[in-house]
């Protein structure tokens, strides 16, 4: 006696499989989670609004076309006008550069947010804990207790 195999899939997989054959068969193209949600139901799923969303803000085609946020959450600089106070820091990965036999593989920037002063610092590896804070501290001529 024959039987075919089971296979069992995970839900959250076979609902994306199923909606990706939806989206991206030629009539397929679903501007709104609604219109996706109801192909679905038309097809027998039974899937709900959420889970067509969540489908939809993972494709870049999506993306692209879809509209722009109504509310962006911003962070306000404004209150802020004693110098060297709050800083901004990052650690850009370079391309390597060797100079008198050093290779700089980073670069430290730090930029004052009350006087928008930026400075960039080349470095050969990258600093951990208190030699970020050394190399802060030394640059602005900064309290080194300040910087946690």
């Amino acid at each position: 006696m024959t039987s075919t195999p089971y296979i069992p899939i995970d839900p959250s997989v076979e609902k994306d499989i199923i909606f990706r054959m939806l989206y991206y068969k030629p009539n397929g193209y679903y501007q709104t989670a609604e219109k996706l949600l109801q192909a679905a139901k038309n097809e027998g799923n039974n899937f709900n609004i959420d889970d067509a969303r969540k489908f939809l803000y993972k494709q870049s085609v999506w993306q692209i076309y879809a509209p722009r946020p109504k509310f962006i959450q911003w962070t306000s600089f404004n209150q802020i006008v004693v110098l060297n106070e709050v800083h901004q820091n990052d650690i850009l990965y370079m391309t390597f550069d060797t100079i008198n036999r050093k290779t700089y593989k980073y670069c430290l920037c730090i930029k004052d947010v009350a006087s928008r002063f930026a400075f960039a610092e080349p470095l050969t590896s990258i600093p951990h804990g208190s030699n970020r804070i050394g190399i802060l501290a030394i640059r602005f001529g900064l309290d080194s207790t300040r910087f946690k």
